[in-house]
């Protein structure tokens, strides 16, 4: 039985739909720190100086990810007041 992602979010267990719909981001950040581990290895063959650029370029990178972190889980509370609320669409 296949649900649809409003039924698995109010009417499902909740242990599945965590795991359900949390794949995608853990997933997205094994990727992450999976290129960042492989671009720090070839860049520190071409130097010192050119490691210590990919080291200060990565916190740069994580800020940017924070930031649409912040965006993403502020409109899954949003998101999930709808939900609660059964309603789904706001009226501003």
């Amino acid at each position: 039985m296949k649900m649809n992602r409003m039924q698995l979010m109010s009417e499902g267990n909740v242990s599945k739909a965590l795991f359900k719909l949390g794949i995608p981001m853990v997933v997205s950040m094994l990727v992450t720190a999976i290129y960042n581990v492989v671009d720090t290895y070839f860049v520190s063959g071409l130097g010192t100086q050119q490691s210590g650029a990919v080291s200060v370029a990565f916190p740069l990178s994580l800020i940017f990810s924070g930031i649409g972190l912040t965006f993403g889980v502020g409109a899954g509370s949003y998101i999930s007041r709808l939900l609660g609320k059964k309603q789904a669409e706001d009226d501003f």
